[in-house]
């Protein structure tokens, strides 16, 4: 996984980290039907554009023709929505109270973390034996939520050195 949380961790860092809650605004806001889709598409996208931007280390990471093929492909039918989709289902209902009963991945399990993510925080990586107990946390202290355009090299390097153990 890279800078992707595990579903039950971001639950569980939702309820007990300010900070989390605070970097989430975005979450809470994915919940309201229609008007996100609708401001996340219009102008061409313009708010994936934004968000993939600002999101990255280094305004840079991005090129304009990248930002173009990112947007094309968010606003093909049902792509915001789906997209969306992802993080509606972290808050139903069923979701939240079943956090504890997910089922265990007993297979090895790689994440890779940039430290300067401003979306999620590096608790999320923290303690998560309960659900994963083969995992094995690899941090970029100078990346951010988009590790693998910003550290193509060593995200490369850190998923080979992993299939090969």
């Amino acid at each position: 996984m890279l800078n992707a949380p595990y579903a039950p961790a971001l639950l569980r860092e939702y309820r007990r980290n300010p900070r989390q809650r605070f970097k989430s605004w975005y979450i809470a806001f994915f919940q309201i039907p229609f008007l996100p889709e609708f401001l996340l598409g219009a102008f061409h996208a313009w708010g994936i554009r934004w968000m993939l931007r600002a999101g990255a280390r280094d305004a840079k990471t991005f090129s304009d023709a990248d930002l173009r093929a990112y947007a094309d492909a968010m606003l093909k039918p049902g792509a915001l929505t789906a997209t969306i989709g992802y993080y509606r289902a972290l808050f139903a209902r069923q979701t939240m109270r079943g956090a504890r009963t997910w089922r265990k991945i007993a297979a090895p399990t790689l994440i890779l973390w940039g430290e300067k993510d401003v979306a999620l925080d590096v608790g999320l990586t923290r303690d998560l034996e309960e659900w994963i107990p083969n995992v094995r946390v690899h941090y970029f202290p100078n990346a951010g939520h988009w590790l693998q355009q910003e550290e193509p090299d060593a995200v490369n390097r850190a998923i080979v050195e992993f299939l090969r153990a």
